[in-house]
């Protein structure tokens, strides 16, 4: 009974040699499944070759804008009175910068207010630190000579800013020449023969950079001369990671 099962067990692997040798026969040398694309098992497999690319792109532009930062100090004999001084000081200092930010006070917003008594002294001095953003580039060396002649005002820091349209803007190019870095980088690797197929695309980072060429810091309440100030130029760069299918 054994040795009945044996002989059918090798008629068996003889059957399913010969079906595979059939099988094969007609494939040609270079068309085998994984040459020709029609690899069994691998719904979609086109044969081609993959690479992947990180690559940045930039884009430079000149600000249109500008931030100041200042800061009005008063004091008084009593904290009350420290407040009442600041606020006639921020008076004039509303109705100064009121021009300068085309009659808009919401480009202006306070960064810290603080009332304290003056060490080792009688009397208590009130100090309100307020951001002003310039959106026309050329008055900001207007605004600085004119908000250094008010009494107990400062201008601390002026710095170019892009406004939010010119960032916009630049990100689209630097986005556009970062793909473009990645397509040469993908190509040069592949070779100038290939033809390339982008699979995908991820955007990995935005990176702004601004550039103050130009800061005025405190010019003196007797000054009558404002103070050149120099916009520079600023960039925008983005990071691309980019898949390539290739085929020669």
């Amino acid at each position: 009974m054994e040795d009945k099962y044996i002989v059918l067990i090798v008629g068996a692997i003889a059957v399913l040699a010969l079906i595979f040798i059939a099988g094969t026969a007609n494939w040609r040398a270079g068309d085998m499944p994984w040459q020709n694309g029609s690899y069994p098992g691998r719904q979609g497999y086109n044969g081609l070759g993959t690479i992947t690319v990180t690559a940045s792109g930039s884009a430079y532009g000149s600000p249109s804008q500008a931030t100041l930062s200042v800061t009005i100090n008063a004091t008084g004999a009593t904290n009350a009175q420290a407040v009442a001084n600041l606020s006639s000081s921020l008076d004039s200092f509303n109705s100064t910068i009121y021009r300068y930010v085309n009659g808009n006070l919401s480009m202006i917003s306070t960064e810290y207010f603080n009332v304290y008594k003056i060490y080792n002294r009688s009397g208590y001095q009130a100090t309100e630190q307020v951001s002003a953003t310039i959106p026309n580039i050329s008055n900001v060396s207007h605004a600085i000579g004119a908000l250094s002649s008010i009494p107990n005002v400062y201008v601390t820091y002026a710095g170019a800013q892009l406004s939010a349209s010119q960032i916009v803007s630049l990100r689209d190019i630097a986005l556009s020449n970062a793909v473009s870095n990645a397509t040469r980088q993908a190509q040069a690797v592949a070779g100038s023969s290939s033809t390339l197929y982008v699979s995908n695309i991820t955007v990995d980072s935005y990176y702004f950079y601004p550039v103050q060429l130009g800061t005025a810091v405190g010019a003196p309440a007797s000054s009558s001369v404002s103070p050149q100030f120099y916009s520079g130029r600023s960039h925008v760069t983005e990071s691309v990671t980019a898949v390539f299918r290739y085929s020669q």
